[in-house]
């Protein structure tokens, strides 16, 4: 969810019914960066916890922008929270809990969209079929991150990790 200080929001509730939010393994979104880096450990870590907290500058026409950069447990954070979930209607999913129980995960999506007033049906048997058509990977934890790059990245996500079935 982004906000900035002089309360310019992303969306408000009166623009949407409601939202998913998915969440990946951090571990697995910090392998990713490090895989795409060389395996460049400190440009891995500034790119996925912002540490150097740069913006990102853009230039659309004659007007430049400045768009504020966040790390994962920022971006984590702000999903997460109770008045950003309860105002717009949010739910949050785990990528490991839509590989895991893609059934049980993908009836919870609909029928929380449903009771955010969104005109579906909840069609057991599509979602069967959907799930048959578009089976989903087997879920993987990262295997080749160091136990330092371990500890350094938990300081950021452990409050996320405790309260969300992610790792």
């Amino acid at each position: 969810f982004f906000s900035t200080d002089n309360n310019f929001n992303f969306t408000k509730s009166n623009l949407s019914q409601s939202y998913i939010h998915i969440i990946n393994n951090p571990y697995n979104v910090y392998q990713t960066i490090k895989n795409k880096n060389n395996d460049d450990q400190e440009i891995s870590r500034n790119i996925f916890l912002n540490l150097d907290k740069k913006s990102l500058s853009e230039k659309i026409g004659r007007t430049n922008f400045s768009i504020s950069k966040k790390g994962w447990h920022t971006h984590s954070q702000s999903w997460l929270d109770a008045n950003v979930i309860n105002s717009l209607r949010g739910k949050t999913v785990s990528v490991k809990e839509l590989f895991e129980n893609t059934y049980e995960t993908l009836s919870s999506i609909i029928m929380h969209l449903i009771q955010s007033g969104v005109n579906i049906d909840l069609n057991y048997e599509s979602i069967e079929n959907f799930i048959k058509d578009h089976p989903t990977p087997k879920y993987n934890k990262p295997d080749d991150l160091s136990q330092k790059e371990i500890k350094f990245i938990d300081k950021y996500i452990n409050e996320i990790v405790s309260s969300y079935d992610i790792i």
